[in-house]
């Protein structure tokens, strides 16, 4: 039982997160800026965008559970996605790799929501906690 309250509470947590994210994008925009999210951190985490630590951490963590989502769904080419942001290449083959990680964590808006978790601190939470 006490599985099932938590599951609903990170659904209730990705809902709230979610639509914070859709009320500032645009429909027409979101496929997008969720491959910018990828390229992005990755990039970050390749060590060709150069950062201080606290921000390498957050795209870390952000990274980190996109691809953990998106593996979870059948997504297996993080590794050759990862070699594109080492060489700094963003090819078309990298954008559709992108492409792919984002349907594989459940589509776009599935996406966002997961995103706009791992963006938040949890102090920054608030009333979601």
């Amino acid at each position: 039982m006490n599985e099932l309250i938590e599951d609903a509470e990170i659904q209730r947590q990705a809902w709230l997160a979610g639509s914070v994210c859709r009320q500032f994008i645009s429909a027409l925009e979101r496929p997008t800026f969720s491959i910018a999210v990828i390229y992005i951190t990755g990039s970050i985490l390749a060590g060709t965008i150069e950062t201080d630590s606290e921000v390498m951490a957050n795209a870390n963590r952000i990274y980190g559970g996109l691809v953990e989502k998106a593996e979870a769904g059948g997504f297996q080419e993080a590794d050759i996605l990862a070699v594109y942001f080492r060489k700094n290449r963003w090819t078309p083959m990298a954008a559709e790799l992108a492409t792919e990680l984002v349907e594989c964590a459940g589509g776009v808006d599935a996406f966002l929501d997961m995103f706009d978790l791992l963006a938040r601190s949890t102090s920054s939470m608030g009333f979601i906690q």
